[in-house]
């Protein structure tokens, strides 16, 4: 299953950002051993914001020109971290229930998911 992970990017300091970007890459891998494929929008655009070219777009287009467009082609959503609190990860998840993705609330019920489905996995093998 291809899994959209969202969790904070934005923060106060270059120090913060790096933290978060560091935090989606690891749920990222930890998705990987799950057995699905990560989207991890944080690792693919990492400090793109920080890009002259780039310092024009707004937090709205982020969001509608570049995350949501990632998030149209997964299979569900894995939301990590402080998610809660980040104006993009609540962005994220009213568009998964908008589009009926999977919502899945932390890594536990990712890892539940693939071992209630993993008989599923092994006879498409």
């Amino acid at each position: 299953m291809i899994v959209y992970v969202s969790s904070p990017y934005s923060a106060e300091t270059i120090e913060q950002v790096k933290a978060n970007v560091a935090f989606a890459n690891e749920i990222g891998k930890q998705a990987l051993v799950a057995g699905h494929v990560p989207i991890i929008p944080h690792v693919m655009s990492a400090f793109w914001d920080l890009d002259g070219r780039l310092q024009n777009f707004s937090h709205a287009d982020w969001m509608f020109k570049y995350a949501l467009p990632l998030l149209e082609i997964a299979d569900a959503i894995l939301l990590a971290g402080s998610w809660e609190s980040s104006k993009g990860c609540l962005i994220e998840l009213g568009r998964a229930r908008g589009l009926g993705k999977k919502i899945f609330y932390g890594m536990d019920e990712l890892k539940k998911y693939k071992e209630v489905t993993s008989e599923d996995y092994r006879h498409t093998a």
